[in-house]
This record gives C-alpha cells, sequence and structure tokens, in this order.
C-alpha cells in the first residue's frame, strides 16, 4: 500500500514545477510524476481490503474452536458454558445443557457442539493438551470421558458407537 501511495507514476513531458524558463533541457525531458490522489488512494484501498476481508474470515472461524467448556448445574438446571478465542478467558457463552448436541468434528480427534437456535457450530479439538478436571489426558481418554459425562441423548450414534464406520 505504502508502494502505491508513494511511488506509483507515470510519464510526463510537462514543464516540472522546479524547472526554470532558461532550462531548455528540463522542458522536453520526460520525468516521472505522482499519479492522482484518488488514483493513488483508490488502488491502495483494493490493496488493502483484501488483507482486511481475510483478517475477518480467519478470525470468525477462529471464534468457532472451543477454548474451554464446562457443565454447571446451576439451581437444578444444566448449564453448558462455552469459551472461544473471540469471547476471551473472562467471558463465555451459557445455553440450557438440554439444547446443545453433541456431534462428531470433521476427523475422529474433533467433536462439534450444535445448539438449538444458534446458527454457529463449535469445534473441540482433542489433542494432547486435553485437561479434564486439572489432570492431563490422552484424546482417546477424552474422548470417552466427554461421551459418558454428556449422555446418551444428545449425542451422535457415530461418536456414542465407537464400532460404526464414517
Amino acid at each position: 500500500m505504502d508502494l502505491v501511495w508513494n511511488n506509483w507514476t507515470k510519464i510526463s513531458t510537462e514543464k516540472p514545477a522546479y524547472a526554470t524558463d532558461n532550462d531548455d533541457d528540463e522542458k522536453d525531458h520526460m520525468h516521472r510524476v505522482l499519479r492522482s490522489t484518488w488514483e493513488r488512494l483508490s488502488v491502495a484501498a483494493l490493496v488493502f481490503m483484501p488483507g482486511c476481508v481475510t483478517t475477518a474470515v480467519v478470525m470468525q472461524m477462529r471464534s468457532s474452536y472451543v477454548l474451554a467448556f464446562d457443565i454447571l448445574a446451576d439451581h437444578g438446571q444444566r448449564n453448558l458454558f462455552l469459551q472461544t478465542i473471540r469471547m476471551g478467558p473472562t467471558k463465555g457463552l451459557s445455553v440450557p445443557f438440554n439444547k446443545a448436541y453433541l456431534l462428531p468434528g470433521r476427523i475422529k480427534t474433533e467433536f462439534m457442539i450444535r445448539v438449538d437456535g444458534k446458527p454457529t457450530r463449535w469445534y473441540i479439538p482433542l489433542d494432547d493438551n486435553c485437561f479434564i478436571d486439572g489432570k492431563t489426558v490422552s484424546p482417546q481418554e477424552a474422548r470417552a470421558t466427554i461421551t459418558s459425562t454428556w449422555g446418551s441423548k444428545r449425542v451422535s450414534q457415530e461418536i456414542a458407537n465407537p464400532f460404526l464406520k464414517r
């Protein structure tokens, strides 16, 4: 963008502003002149906007990955509490647990959470850094613990029965 704004020129044969009347070689000499402001601004915007759009898309995609979640029992009703990158470490989304469904992810080491009435689907990646009750567990242990804790009515059959082929 800086290159376009400061260096995008065109060739001109007009007498430059700094030339005096007695400089004959400056009059006929071809030299470079910055293009008009609207041309440089338009092209600079065309360079800048795809970067902004790409950043927004990446941030939106990252906000669908769950950093931490918990199943809370508040006054007799169970709630699912989700934290994503977008929400930060001190905030989260709390939804009634009976509206949340656990689905298989795109790969075997991933879960997907769908909530009735919400268009977003959240992904839970299961890697070697899984913590359950403050202890590091393997992805297989995490998968088994999450599935058993979640309950059978809101778990996809592909998750509940690991012998089913995808």
